[in-house]
């Protein structure tokens, strides 16, 4: 049986963006809105873990296709935003600092 985005458990997804990112597979620009789209949908799960892999593989995304993402990265700041205001983790607000760092170098 062949799986669709939608299907998948968040954790493997996460690790298929993982590891399309690091082969360098998202090529086309269809692919990276594809991307983009599971990035939007991925600020909201719950699991501390998902996240923090999550917001590591967001940075690397921002930075390789930021010349795709234009109009896609205000999503992207408002909701990082938001997750600073929330209670989490020091490790994991340092992800995310380290992501808006990366945006802001854009």
């Amino acid at each position: 049986m062949r799986y669709q985005y939608t299907t998948l458990p968040t954790l493997t997804c996460t690790w298929l963006l993982v590891y399309l990112l690091a082969e360098c597979r998202v090529q086309r620009r269809s692919e990276v809105k594809r991307v983009s789209e599971i990035f939007t949908r991925m600020f909201h799960d719950p699991h501390g873990k998902v996240f923090s892999v999550y917001v590591d593989t967001l940075a690397q995304f921002v930075s390789a296709y930021s010349a795709e993402l234009t109009d896609w990265l205000y999503i992207c700041l408002t909701r990082l935003l938001i997750k600073t205001g929330v209670d989490m983790l020091a490790s994991v607000q340092a992800r995310i600092q380290k992501t808006l760092d990366v945006i802001r170098s854009i």
